[in-house]
């Protein structure tokens, strides 16, 4: 986007997922359309007319590039992205045996499971049809929308302290301009995935790799950059994209990562699997007075099991993705979104974003009553709300009641149904 004075900024955050990347950029895509039926346009927008600051770890990071960077159309973007995945972890996948391998086994002589190579081709071949051919083209870039992607140095993996490889100039802690497909194969050096990447800066040489536990969802690095970049701007939204709920990554049984893998690289991939909904959660409570400042959309149900490099299950993570964006509260805060994008007001400052007050008693109470009414056809189900009546009514003041099953089996109308019975016995008491 073009640079006015003061105006309130639209950042996009994208989380790192391997092969999933494609449930990101198909739920940007339905957000770039609504878009484009909303303003009556001719054809999809490209989302970088519609950022300040897009930031991205690991595959996000990629994807950050691919949009921001090199300012892709959504629908090149996806193209893109799916020969990139089949590039990398298709024919880059290192074979054991003759046979390929399957879920992360390596090679005895090996820790990483794809070929670092390829994953650079395949970077260097789309900066190559974005540039004019030019497969170096560097990061540096005053005419795009900022972005960067999280990675960090190999000699000092911290927790929560990312380097930054930035398009953009800065006063401190600038970044080495290094090429393209670098930062890509910085961001995406996963351990045991890739091997780390060595950067050269005149006659300083900086090996990274990515970003790891902690910012594999990179959403509160990016609202602090855009705090540093951006001080005396205001904040009309944040929009975090996952690439769907995991419960672990794939790995392979505990006997034969512990032949393979180092104890401390399996710590940190089983990590990173619960790192991204961390993240989203912490935030969530962070903006809960400001409900139009933070958008967080990432499918919820389908995508537990889909490995980082499960290739196979591509059209998978397409269909989850598919009936994610049919549910009508996402639909809603879709729109919701979109309003904000294509005309929304700053309501905190940048410089104040880290120190948003807390939600007081009244302003809780008045959340809970905005909650939707349960659907008209709701039915059944007496069992469950007995249950979850009388545990309520305990004498306990905190109480937790976990409501499990699959996608559609009816849990957030079962909640709705309690929480307005709830509210309707206690107005008559």
């Amino acid at each position: 986007m073009t640079e006015n004075e003061n105006k309130p900024l639209r950042l996009l955050s994208i989380d790192g997922g391997g092969i999933r990347g494609m449930s990101a950029l198909l739920i940007i895509r339905e957000l770039m359309r609504r878009i484009q039926h909303k303003e009556n346009l001719a054809s999809t927008p490209d989302p970088h007319l519609y950022f300040d600051m897009i930031g991205g770890s690991g595959t996000g990071g990629v994807i950050a590039l691919m949009l921001g960077r090199l300012r892709m159309p959504i629908d090149d973007a996806i193209s893109a992205y799916d020969g990139f995945i089949k590039r990398v972890y298709i024919d880059g996948r290192k074979s054991l045996g003759g046979e390929t391998m399957r879920r992360g086994i390596l090679k005895p002589f090996s820790r990483e499971t794809f070929k670092a190579e390829a994953l650079a081709a395949a970077v260097k071949h789309v900066v190559g049809v974005c540039s004019g051919g030019d497969e170096d083209a560097r990061m540096l870039d005053g005419d795009a929308c900022k972005v960067f992607v999280c990675t960090s140095l190999a000699e000092n993996m911290n927790a929560g302290k990312p380097v930054l490889l930035r398009t953009y100039p800065v006063a401190r802690n600038a970044s080495p301009n290094c090429m393209i497909w670098e930062a890509a194969r910085a961001t995406t050096a996963h351990p045991g995935h890739f091997k780390p990447i060595t950067v050269a800066e005149g006659v300083i040489h900086r090996t990274f790799v990515d970003a790891g536990l902690g910012l594999n969802n990179p959403c509160r690095v990016l609202l602090h950059e855009a705090a540093s970049v951006y001080p005396e701007h205001s904040l009309a939204a944040v929009i975090s994209i996952g690439t769907g709920h995991a419960q672990t990554i794939g790995l392979p049984t505990p006997s034969v990562s512990r032949a393979i893998l180092s104890s401390d690289i399996v710590s940190l991939l089983r990590g990173i699997a619960v790192d991204c909904e961390k993240v989203a959660e912490e935030l969530q409570a962070h903006f809960v007075n400001y409900p139009e400042l933070y958008f967080r959309f990432n499918v919820s149900q389908g995508m537990q099991d889909v490995d980082w490099g499960a290739w196979e299950r591509q059209s998978e993570v397409a269909a989850h993705t598919t009936r994610y964006l049919q549910m009508s509260e996402v639909g809603s805060r879709l729109d919701a979104c979109l309003s904000v994008l294509l005309g929304g007001r700053g309501q905190v400052l940048m410089a104040a974003v880290d120190h948003l007050p807390a939600p007081t008693m009244q302003e809780s109470a008045s959340m809970i009553k905005a909650i939707p009414l349960p659907s008209a056809n709701f039915t059944g189900r007496k069992d469950i709300l007995s249950q979850m009546n009388e545990y309520f009514r305990g004498t306990v003041q905190q109480h937790i009641f976990v409501l499990h099953g699959p996608g559609g089996a009816g849990k957030t109308q079962l909640a709705l149904k309690f929480i307005h019975d709830w509210q309707h016995q206690s107005d008559l008491q």
